[in-house]
């Protein structure tokens, strides 16, 4: 189905309810849990699990979206990883989880929708992120979840840039 708008969101809340009047992509990494979105606005309504760490998927759900809709006009990158630590506390391997989400995953899955965007001309980006303050989160001690945000900072500032 073509539609006049279309909505990708990484990691959708189980509790987005709202009914859709355009097409919508809802994601998440187990599908099973955002499913019942999509009952009764098949039409309108695309539910794919995804994980945005991993590039074959991102590709995979990106074609799938623009195949249904023939377009994708806004993405909102909610996807992360939550993990609370000082640095000298934190378990490097959980570092690097949570770079891989919150960081990587979405340049990848913005890298994968912005020749779509481009190809149509237009397109909005939103990261549902807080800005970190750089200087706090860099301090000795500082936590580890504000560097993971840092170049979402920037992102957001040259995003208008990139469509």
């Amino acid at each position: 189905m073509r539609v006049s708008m279309c909505t990708f969101l990484t990691k959708t809340p189980t509790a987005w309810g709202t009914v859709t009047i355009y097409g919508a992509v809802l994601t998440a990494r187990d599908r099973s849990r955002i499913t019942d979105l999509e009952k009764g606005r098949e039409s309108r309504v695309l539910s794919l699990a995804l994980d945005v760490t991993d590039a074959n998927q991102i590709a995979a759900v990106v074609r799938a979206a623009h195949d249904k809709f023939g377009r994708i006009d806004v993405l909102v990158n909610n996807a992360g990883y939550g993990y609370q630590g000082s640095v000298e506390e934190s378990e490097e391997a959980q570092i690097h989880v949570q770079f891989e989400t919150n960081t990587f995953g979405v340049f990848a899955i913005t890298r994968a929708v912005l020749p779509v965007m481009r190809a149509q001309r237009s397109g909005v980006i939103s990261e549902l992120a807080e800005r970190p303050d750089p200087p706090r989160h860099l301090m000795l001690g500082g936590q580890i979840p504000g560097a993971a945000l840092l170049p979402l900072a920037r992102l957001g500032e040259i995003k208008q840039e990139l469509v």
